[in-house]
């Protein structure tokens, strides 16, 4: 019951991180680029969250904890220090 929930997630993941990674290459500012590593960083803590938990490895927890907190950092200077204006358009 829990395998097509765990499809879904992954097909958002991947998704998402698509995504970002097309964002960051379309504009290149400093916004696309915060949004591009906070994304990151949590598909990353996600992962390794993962890992840690299956193969009951617990150093890899300590890997989560330090990405999911670069992904809150990342995800508070995308929000309070970019602007919508510094973005341009290359294509």
């Amino acid at each position: 019951m829990l395998l097509p929930w765990l499809l879904i997630y992954g097909a958002v993941i991947i998704l998402l991180t698509a995504l970002a990674a097309n964002y960051n290459f379309r504009y290149i500012s400093k916004r696309s680029t915060y949004f591009f590593y906070l994304v990151f960083a949590f598909v990353i803590s996600d992962i390794s969250r993962f890992l840690a938990y299956y193969l009951n490895y617990d150093l890899i927890f300590y890997a989560d904890r330090v990405l999911y907190v670069i992904g809150l950092l990342c995800t508070t200077w995308y929000v309070l220090y970019t602007f919508e204006e510094e973005d341009i358009l290359l294509t």
